[in-house]
């Protein structure tokens, strides 16, 4: 009867350890991205991209729009990159 309390107290130590740990982890990770996450990233109009293959259209590769890309327009080639 002794082992079954200890493997208990064991069990529910173990299973508070890790929802402690969680949280923590999860303040760590708001206290270091936070609103500022790549995800959120709002404001785009001071950006700048340049490209050796089609430049014209290498904003196209950051306009927030998953409707567009940047491509080469051109097959791969050795010594392309």
């Amino acid at each position: 009867m002794k082992q079954q309390r200890i493997f208990a107290r064991s069990t529910w130590f173990t299973a508070v350890s890790v929802i402690v740990c969680l949280g923590i982890c999860a303040l760590i990770a708001l206290y270091f991205f936070g609103d500022d996450s790549p995800t959120r990233i709002r404001d785009r109009t001071a950006w700048s991209a340049t490209a050796t293959h089609h430049p014209g259209a290498a904003l196209l590769a950051f306009d927030g729009d998953l409707q567009t890309r940047w491509t080469t327009q051109q097959p791969l080639e050795p010594g392309m990159f």
